[in-house]
């Protein structure tokens, strides 16, 4: 794993979810999230880039990342690389803030969306694309989401 899949499974490997089938397919450009480097809070960076005819992200250390809007404005991120994961993501021009549901709560509302949550190193979001994307909406929607992670801008 390399990019994103290392930036944010450090982070905390509950804000993110790996799936078998893409959920964003056309990518949007989150307002005021301007190419540059990134940093974790541990000091590692990471570069992105918008690239428009891709409509997706690039990431330095490869890979691409596209989003969609979500509830309560924030996006699922799609990322692929070696793998794909998903997440949830409230972007600002400052921070990328990754966000996650109750433990609790992700299975039950998976399984209300017909799709199933596997726990693992990085958890196994599993079901069709379209029980996929509306576990992730329902999970943008709920008010008790956490803070599990976080990018600041650093440079250009």
């Amino acid at each position: 794993m390399r990019g994103w899949v290392v930036a944010l499974t450090v982070l905390s490997l509950s804000a993110c979810y790996q799936v078998q089938v893409p959920v964003v397919d056309k990518g949007v450009r989150a307002p005021g999230v301007a190419d540059g480097t990134w940093r974790r809070d541990d000091g590692t960076e990471v570069g992105l880039s918008w690239d428009e005819a891709a409509q997706a992200y690039r990431v330095s250390a490869g890979g691409v990342v596209r989003l969609a809007p979500a509830a309560n404005g924030l996006y699922v991120a799609d990322y692929q690389a070696e793998r794909r994961i998903v997440l949830l993501l409230r972007a600002s021009p400052r921070e990328l803030v990754f966000l996650a549901p109750p433990e609790p709560v992700e299975k039950g509302l998976a399984a209300v969306h017909g799709a199933a949550i596997k726990a693992g190193p990085i958890k196994l979001l599993n079901g069709d694309v379209q029980a996929v994307a509306a576990t992730l909406g329902a999970m943008a929607a709920r008010p008790d989401l956490a803070e599990a992670g976080r990018l600041t801008r650093v440079g250009p």
